[in-house]
C-alpha cells in the first residue's frame, strides 16, 4: 500500500505503473514476479477512510482478475 498526499490521480497511475513496469523487468532468480495494484483518489471518489481502502482494494482484486501486472482505477 502507498499512501501519496497531495498526489492527483494522473501521478498516481503514472507512479504504479512506472513501478509495475520496473518489477516486471526485474531478473529475479527462476521466477516471474508481478504486481497488482488497485488505485483509489481520497475525497474524489470515497469521502472517508474505509471507503478509500474498500475501493483500492475493490480494484486490486479487478486487477487480479484480468491479468495482473496492471493498475485499476
Amino acid at each position: 500500500m502507498l499512501l501519496m498526499p497531495e498526489t492527483d490521480k494522473t501521478s498516481a497511475i503514472n507512479l504504479a505503473e512506472n513501478i509495475i513496469k520496473v518489477i516486471s523487468q526485474h531478473n529475479f532468480p527462476n521466477q516471474r514476479v508481478t504486481i497488482s495494484a488497485g488505485l483509489a483518489v481520497y475525497s474524489q471518489e470515497a469521502t472517508t477512510a474505509n471507503k478509500l481502502f474498500k475501493l483500492a482494494d475493490d480494484f486490486l482484486y479487478q486487477s487480479k482478475r484480468e491479468g495482473k501486472n496492471c493498475v485499476r482505477y
